[in-house]
């Protein structure tokens, strides 16, 4: 490998990715040429190959040299995130248009036929329905993501590029403008559903209100988990929704909390600490905008308004200081999950094993797990005797 392309990786944390690819970088100018399929190869996280295409981008302007490249080659050099795609098809359900005079390259602008696409599916029919009404349920939303995944799969390919995915969630909400409040979950669905094929709607299936009892009852044999939630009554006496809020928020209680080293030395969560990062209970009346002034923690995380865990009046995913309205604490830490993949981003060390449980266990993602988690998947598998 060209010593100046592996200082530039080393430089970047991008030689993870790169090692075993290093046939794909024989010098610096085929480096500083790289298209964006051929990145998309080598580095698939969204997050690192956004990083990887603006750092080559930058180092690209800097070349002194004239290359000749394709018009298609042209438009990856100015965007760096769009790959070609055709639109030869008689039966596409998209429409593009570009300016008529532009010296230029420009994506064109995507609009997809968002009915065409549901009426072509069976039950399609009755989410255009519900979508009409702006009350999309959860099993139908379910089904309008993996129709709209189908689509994308069948026109651009297993990746569809982010530029693409956007067109598709603008002219859902432009179609559906009761929507409009779903457009920013919808294109993480979508995302997560690419990359993570299959997995997107496992905590609604395997989190049910048995697993959840069960869950409680290994709890009851760990520590005093309801005091640090703050929980007085008898879990038996509460509602199926209420006993899978109450185990969602009764893992980092029970899980060993995080530890991370600042200047050499060691720091260790509380498992108050560990709770707020995986899911911040605010009281009744908080004023959002004031609380986004004051979050430093740049992970996602879920915060919940309300007098009491068991059943919060309103949920949020908060990310980049902004918050996101969830229908329920299980939408929220289902969409807070998603985040972190679609992003690329780590988990919270005090949550870490709250995540990384989720991440191997629920959704059946691979990763390490440490011997609590093992405990607690062993237990959940067997059930109580």
């Amino acid at each position: 490998m060209d010593s100046f392309v592996k200082d530039k990786l080393e430089e970047w944390g991008l030689m993870e990715w790169a090692n075993s690819f290093q046939e794909n970088f024989i010098d610096k100018e085929i480096f500083v040429l790289l298209e964006m399929e051929t990145l998309k190869e080598l580095i698939p996280p969204l997050g690192p190959r956004m990083k990887a295409a603006k750092k080559i981008k930058e180092l690209n302007s800097e070349q002194n040299e004239t290359t000749v490249v394709t018009q298609d080659s042209q438009a990856y050099q100015s965007t760096l995130q769009s790959p070609t795609f055709s639109l030869q098809s008689p039966k596409s359900l998209i429409t593009t248009s570009t300016p008529e005079h532009s010296n230029t390259p420009k994506r064109p602008k995507l609009h997809f036929d968002i009915r065409k696409i549901l009426n072509d599916n069976n039950g399609g029919d009755i989410i255009e329905s519900e979508m009409d009404e702006g009350l999309l349920s959860h099993k139908y939303r379910i089904q309008a993501v993996r129709m709209f995944v189908s689509h994308l799969i069948e026109q651009f390919g297993d990746r569809p590029t982010s530029h693409v995915k956007e067109a598709l969630a603008r002219s859902i909400v432009n179609e559906f403008p009761k929507l409009k409040g779903e457009d920013g979950d919808g294109y993480i669905n979508l995302d997560f559903e690419v990359i993570k094929p299959k997995c997107g709607d496992k905590l609604f299936l395997l989190w049910t209100p048995a697993v959840a009892r069960n869950l409680l009852h290994y709890a009851d044999k760990q520590n005093d988990w309801s005091r640090h939630l703050g929980i007085v009554q008898d879990s038996s006496q509460l509602s199926d929704d209420e006993v899978c809020n109450i185990a969602l928020q009764c893992i980092p209680c029970i899980l060993p909390v995080g530890s991370q080293k600042i200047k050499g030395k060691g720091k260790r969560a509380t498992i108050e600490d560990a709770l707020t990062s995986f899911v911040d209970l605010q009281k009744i009346g908080t004023n959002i905008p004031h609380y986004l002034e004051g979050v430093k923690q740049k992970q996602p995380f879920v915060l919940a308004i309300g007098s009491s865990r068991v059943s919060p009046e309103q949920t949020y995913i908060i990310i980049e200081r902004e918050a996101i309205p969830q229908e329920s604490l299980l939408n929220a830490i289902d969409l807070c999950f998603k985040c972190f993949h679609v992003f690329d981003m780590n988990y919270q060390w005090q949550s870490y094993n709250t995540w990384q449980f989720l991440q191997t266990v629920v959704y059946n993602l691979p990763g390490k797990m440490s011997s609590s988690v093992v405990s607690l998947k062993t237990y959940l598998k067997v059930g109580r005797k």
